[in-house]
């Protein structure tokens, strides 16, 4: 198959952006967060710290666009950032009591605001969806 406007790894790209672009409003309108600094944060949800450098590996960003939203971030008071006592030269990101009710208020928000999205679809085709995602992410991050 031609790489084409009509090709499945275009659809994906598009449905991807608009996905982003849509999260973005919403959170901006509701919670004055960024859906860059939420993606930081579910990287956070999952760990009690990490470094800049790592997340940025996660998300497949770079380490200065990482940078701008943990500042931003840290300035809001979401995530704060301290010196790793094994190894002085490093920083370890964390996220603050209020970081965490933010993120888990946004999950929230996201999770409603999809809800119209995918509710066309039945249990058999969210769950084929969902393996079929997972089974491209498990290949992506080879």
């Amino acid at each position: 198959m031609k790489y084409t406007q009509d090709s499945i790894g275009f659809s994906f790209q598009s449905v991807s952006s608009m996905l982003a672009r849509h999260s973005d409003n919403v959170l901006q309108a509701n919670l004055n967060l960024s859906y860059s600094q939420y993606k930081v944060m579910t990287v956070l949800s999952n760990i009690l710290s990490a470094k800049q450098v790592d997340i940025a590996e996660h998300l497949s960003q770079t380490e200065a666009s990482i940078s701008r939203q943990i500042k931003q971030m840290q300035h809001e008071k979401l995530i704060e950032v301290k010196v790793n006592p094994a190894n002085r030269r490093e920083h370890l990101v964390s996220m603050t009591a209020k970081g965490s009710r933010i993120y888990s208020k946004a999950t929230d928000l996201l999770n409603r605001v999809y809800w119209p999205v995918f509710r066309n679809l039945n249990d058999s085709e969210l769950r084929n969806m969902q393996n079929s995602l997972q089974i491209l992410s498990n290949y992506l991050s080879k």
